[in-house]
């Protein structure tokens, strides 16, 4: 897959809810979506930007001690020369991938701290 079909992808991935909002406009739907957040007092963008911190803040909540350590490892580039034994075209898509996943994986405490609070109503929705 080239650069171009892989960051819609990952943008789907780090900002699910945003994405999902942009796809409902141009279904023409945002109306209809619109008065569905709105019972729950948002408008489209608002619900998106909360959904993506809830989300955020989620994954971070659930996320396993060999996840943390990757991502850990990552950032401080100890994967840095494995990327060297990748083709030039290729070399560049995974780091756009990993850096994408680190993305994913960011959230401040205080919203992990609203996630956690709110757990089971989570779960139930």
């Amino acid at each position: 897959q080239g650069r171009g079909t892989m960051l819609p992808n990952l943008k789907d991935l780090v900002h699910p809810c945003q994405r999902l909002v942009q796809k409902i406009k141009m279904q023409g739907m945002e109306g209809e979506f619109a008065k569905i957040v709105a019972g729950e007092g948002f408008n489209p963008e608002e619900w998106a930007y909360t959904c993506d911190k809830t989300i955020k803040a989620y994954r971070v909540l659930r996320m396993s001690s060999p996840e943390l350590l990757t991502l850990l490892l990552y950032k401080r580039n100890i994967y840095e020369n494995q990327l060297n034994l990748y083709s030039d075209k290729t070399a560049p898509n995974i780091a756009v991938t990993m850096q994408g996943i680190i993305e994913m994986y960011k959230a401040p405490v205080n919203d992990m701290m609203e996630v956690k609070k709110n757990q089971k109503a989570l779960k139930k929705a």
